[in-house]
């Protein structure tokens, strides 16, 4: 299982309701009650922008203080494609490789509002104790059928075409 991580001081509150008080809240409640659910190996990956929110080596440091025996953090070198290729189930607020998991036939998890939360190729949590169950839940992978697949990636072109256009990430 692979959380998502946001850069943590990025727009918390911008697209809509989060679940938790902060992409950092989500995290550190996260990691709690993994501490005590061994059902899963988890993975962790920082945001790609942490860096440039001065974040390098928080979620090490984090993870290192835990030191949590079924989290492992992915190293830099391995890239989201190989991430989404591997899991079985992708944990995110509302970032945009949940897009990218369901593109690949597979339901992600998010925990926050953002423009594509309630199409059915993903999975909302509305509550923290919906989130816990579903995040601890074994029955994953969960397979989107094709049609929920073509709608998710024509969302996903769509959004990655904005971002072009405006060149928002100055991509």
């Amino acid at each position: 299982c692979t959380i998502a991580l946001h850069a943590f001081r990025d727009a918390n509150h911008v697209q809509g309701k989060l679940l938790f008080e902060s992409f950092y809240d989500e995290f550190l409640e996260t990691l709690n009650f993994i501490e005590n659910n061994h059902n899963f190996y988890w993975f962790v990956k920082p945001h790609p922008t942490s860096k440039k929110y001065g974040e390098s080596g928080l979620v090490e440091g984090i993870l290192k203080k835990k030191n949590i025996k079924n989290v492992i953090i992915i190293p830099e070198n391995i890239n989201t494609k190989t991430v989404l290729n591997i899991s079985d189930k992708i944990v995110t607020p509302r970032g945009t490789i949940a897009l990218e998991f369901a593109a690949l036939g597979k339901k992600p998890i998010i925990s926050a509002e953002t423009y594509f939360s309630d199409y059915k190729f993903l999975i909302k949590a509305n509550t923290k104790k919906e989130y816990f169950k579903l995040i601890s839940d074994k029955n994953f992978p969960i397979v989107n059928k094709t049609n929920l697949k073509n709608y998710s990636k024509l969302i996903l072109y769509l959004k990655k075409y904005k971002f072009l256009e405006k060149n928002i990430y100055n991509f």
